[in-house]
Formats: C-alpha cells, sequence, structure tokens
C-alpha cells in the first residue's frame, strides 16, 4: 500500500490514533467559575482545556512570567558564556562594558524574581 503525500507540508507529525484526543468531556460551571478558568489559563498562558488537563492529571503549569523570566534568564546566560570567552582569549579590556551592562541586567532580573516569589 502506498503513502499518501500531504499538501501540508512539513509540520507538526501526525499522532498516532491511540494518543489523538477523540474524546470530549462536558463540564458545567457557574459564571464565576468560567470566569476564574479563563482568567488561571491566561495567567499561565494556556488554553482552558490544556489548563485543564494539567491540573486533572498534575502535570507542571508555569506561569507566564515565570516563562518570560527563564526566556531572559538564558539570554543573559549566553551573554555571560561569550564574555568568559573572550576574557579567557584575553580580551578583558575590550569587554569591561558588556559585562557591566549583563552584570546589571541580571541584578535587575533577579530582583524581578525575587518581586515575584
Amino acid at each position: 500500500m502506498a503513502e499518501e503525500k500531504s499538501d501540508r507540508g512539513p509540520g507538526r507529525p501526525k499522532k498516532p490514533p491511540e494518543k489523538r484526543r477523540t474524546k470530549s468531556l462536558g463540564v458545567s460551571l457557574s459564571p464565576e467559575e468560567k470566569q476564574e478558568l479563563e482568567e488561571r489559563a491566561e495567567a499561565h498562558g494556556l488554553s482552558q482545556s490544556e489548563y485543564m488537563r494539567r491540573r486533572a492529571f498534575g502535570r507542571l503549569i508555569q506561569p507566564k512570567s515565570d516563562q518570560k523570566t527563564r526566556v531572559e534568564l538564558r539570554r543573559i546566560g549566553n551573554n555571560l558564556n561569550q564574555i568568559a570567552r573572550r576574557a579567557n582569549m584575553g580580551d578583558l579590556e575590550k569587554i569591561e562594558t558588556q559585562a557591566e551592562t549583563v552584570i546589571s541586567e541580571l541584578r535587575d532580573a533577579l530582583s524581578e524574581l525575587k518581586q515575584q516569589g
């Protein structure tokens, strides 16, 4: 049997049939509960369905602010690695300003984390 070619191009591969979400569950909520669900899902950057699945099955739910902070800290870490590499090559004088900027950004990010927690 020949495989069918898709016109969709590259993208996410299809899930096997046993992993596809084909079953639905109706849930009745009060207007206040629905509003709270919407707000919580939005605060975590998730759809309401994904938020409920993660809560129901005990999976990790990270606030959007944590995700943004992690991305920012990763960027700062990359800058620090570049500074360290240049310092090890003997370019300390040339990177002083860059190092001061990165240290300042790191202090700001850490201060933001303290305020959140």
